[in-house]
């Protein structure tokens, strides 16, 4: 039985976050039940994925799992995806998820970025129990963001597995490192308009430093 299952923007650190509470004692999946081929029977009690946000409202997700939804630093999950040029399956899944992003994209990718990261950001948020951005996950026992999920799938961690699990687990590996020559933005570089306020004020509400 599907337990617990963390939605989010793609490049918000979903793999990590499988990887290290699979190694801290929760059994969790990236893209294995929601995946870009469609949805699969659940082999484990944690599902990580980005594509699950897709099916949000739509009868897909077991009424007893439990809905979390990570969030990653806005900037630092701008410049991941945009220097990211080559996840065809990934785009051609969110065509289908935002019908006309592939030209938008095609036509002024930092404002399609923005306005994606607001667009799934929201879809999850209506449908989570909580947010938790990933830059909060520790080791702290009985407070801890790690422990904290653990509990909501039923599953005791303890400190000092989580602290391992951490210690092997790399945040900024699992967020694909893109193009070399890819000119780092900041809020300072970004186009000035709605897109970009809307895309500050929700970074704020998430806790965010921002415009």
């Amino acid at each position: 039985m599907l337990r617990l299952l963390i939605v989010g923007c793609p490049h918000s650190g979903t793999r990590f976050i499988a990887q290290m509470l699979t190694r801290a004692g929760l059994p969790c999946g990236h893209e294995q039940v929601f995946a870009l081929d469609g949805v699969k029977p659940a082999t484990r009690i944690a599902e990580s994925s980005w594509v699950a946000t897709h099916y949000l409202g739509l009868n897909a997700i077991p009424s007893e799992t439990v809905v979390v939804h990570q969030t990653r630093d806005p900037i630092a999950w701008l410049n991941s995806w945009v220097r990211t040029t080559t996840a065809d399956a990934a785009w051609r899944f969110l065509e289908i998820m935002y019908p006309g992003i592939g030209a938008e994209r095609a036509r002024d990718p930092v404002r399609t970025a923005m306005r994606l990261w607001v667009r799934m950001n929201r879809r999850c948020e209506s449908s989570s129990l909580r947010t938790f951005r990933i830059e909060a996950v520790d080791h702290e026992f009985g407070s801890g963001i790690t422990h904290q999920l653990g509990e909501l799938a039923g599953v005791t961690l303890g400190p000092d597995r989580i602290a391992d699990a951490l210690a092997a687990t790399d945040l900024d590996r699992n967020h694909h490192p893109g193009e070399s020559g890819h000119v780092p933005l900041a809020w300072g570089s970004l186009p000035a308009g709605p897109d970009r306020d809307e895309f500050a004020g929700l970074a704020r509400a998430y806790g965010y430093d921002g415009l």
